[in-house]
């Protein structure tokens, strides 16, 4: 997954808040929850535990494929290039960065949903 992909500022925030929130707030709650489940007693046979060690395990790598998306990203400013300049499958910039955003947050919306089931 080394592929380099454009995203939008705002597509930029959003992955960026995205991963605040999973590494400081969602990390905290699982935590606790670890940490409750771990005062039942034996977690060997504790059903609560494993449910919240499961949860941090698919926050940790919810975590990491945006951190790996966020690497691969290279921001797309709307309306970026030469008045008139037309790409190859674009009929203007507006549309060109409509596009990107779209896929950008398509990727994002995956991902989340990914680790959410």
């Amino acid at each position: 997954m080394s592929r380099q992909s454009e995203i939008t500022p705002e597509g930029l925030k959003k992955l960026e808040e995205e991963i605040e929130y999973l590494t400081t707030v969602r990390r905290r709650e699982v935590s606790e929850r670890i940490r409750e489940a771990r005062d039942f007693g034996d977690i060997s046979e504790n059903a609560e535990y494993d449910d919240a060690k499961n949860e941090q395990a698919q926050i940790e790598q919810q975590i990491a494929l945006l951190e790996e998306r966020l690497r691969r990203s290279t921001v797309v400013e709307e309306g970026g290039g030469k008045s008139g300049e037309v790409e190859f499958g674009f009929s203007n910039d507006a549309e060109r960065a409509q596009q990107v955003r779209q896929r950008a947050e398509k990727d994002l919306a995956e991902a989340t949903d990914t680790m959410d089931r």
